[in-house]
């Protein structure tokens, strides 16, 4: 008897820690969502970069005293900034998939426990829709920081 109530014990178990697979839409979602990490972190890079560029030009600039070119760059780090924060405002809308997380292990992060409910409550197609809204933006942004390095 008490081999009976500790199989069916470890049967309950087995079949609760079982991960339901995930649906077409989420496995599409997913990978969305991978892409656009990868494409967010590619892009701060090359922002970062731009600004540095930016900051020795000015300095050069400064040193020879040619205002007209320091009006130039004024605008060249305006839009750089502006970059910067269209790609932060964005990075500040990207909403995680329910049940998955995207973080390293040990990558410092903050979980949205109101969000991740709501979420939880959407339809999977309505994830996938969210991800694809978030990739359409953010392909925007990408069209105007690869438009610097054409500069």
């Amino acid at each position: 008897m008490k081999k009976l109530i500790l199989s069916a014990l470890v049967a309950i178990a087995l079949v609760a820690c079982q991960e339901k697979e995930d649906s077409a839409q989420i496995k599409e979602a997913i990978s969305i969502h991978q892409n656009m990490k990868a494409v967010h972190t590619e892009l701060n890079g090359m922002l970062d970069v731009q600004y540095q560029r930016y900051e020795a030009f000015v300095e050069m600039v400064e040193e020879s005293g040619d205002s007209s070119t320091m009006v130039a760059l004024a605008n060249a780090g305006n839009i750089i900034r502006g970059l910067q924060g269209e790609l932060s405002d964005w990075d500040n809308e990207l909403v995680e998939i329910p049940g998955h997380c995207f973080h390293e292990e040990g990558e410092a992060h903050e979980h949205d426990h109101a969000e991740e409910a709501r979420l939880a409550k959407l339809s999977d197609q309505e994830i996938l829709d969210i991800q694809k809204e978030l990739d359409a933006k953010l392909k925007e942004i990408e069209v105007k920081v690869r438009s610097l390095e054409q500069k």
